[in-house]
């Protein structure tokens, strides 16, 4: 509903590029059709005015972390610790260290987000999608399990727990 130009055919032509933009459609179209054919036409998410600017600030934040576990390059190294990506598989100084899936999407989130603090929010996305929860106690109890499996090798896990605001992947 552009004055000018139909939107569709900016995402159209923006989708044709290889371009990673990521579009959340604003619109006061609000039918199921409407959102269905924005979604399908390349949109990463749609909301319907009227909005709260809160609910637009947190669709944003999500729309900027999701691609960033998806990274050029095939490992991440914090300390001695060293994650293949393309074989999902964390190693402490080149001795395998046996993740079950979640352990291994943690890991994968903060060594990604290496040296920002990352919240229970934005992990439990990571693990699990936007449509489901981790709790803090099983957050908690991976990353117990992590630090365990790394001991075993002799190793400390490169993760500290920055009280009541998350967890953060640092060489300190």
């Amino acid at each position: 509903m552009l004055p000018s130009v139909d939107s569709m055919s900016i995402l159209k032509a923006l989708r044709s590029t290889t371009s990673q933009t990521r579009v959340l459609i604003l619109s006061a179209r609000s039918e199921a059709q409407d959102k269905i054919n924005g979604l399908m036409k390349g949109a990463d998410d749609y909301l319907t005015k009227p909005f709260s600017f809160e609910e637009l600030h947190a669709r944003v934040l999500a729309l900027s972390r999701r691609g960033q576990l998806h990274s050029q390059q095939n490992s991440l190294s914090v300390g001695d610790c060293s994650l293949d990506l393309s074989l999902k598989t964390l190693h402490y100084q080149q001795q395998p260290v046996n993740l079950t899936r979640n352990e291994y999407k943690i890991i994968e989130c903060l060594f990604s987000a290496q040296g920002r603090v990352m919240g229970l929010e934005m992990i439990s996305e990571a693990v699990l999608g936007q449509f489901d929860m981790l709790s803090k106690n099983a957050l908690e109890a991976h990353i117990s399990a992590i630090r365990k499996k790394v001991r075993l090798l002799g190793g400390e896990l490169p993760i500290k727990n920055k009280r009541g605001f998350g967890y953060v992947a640092s060489q300190d």
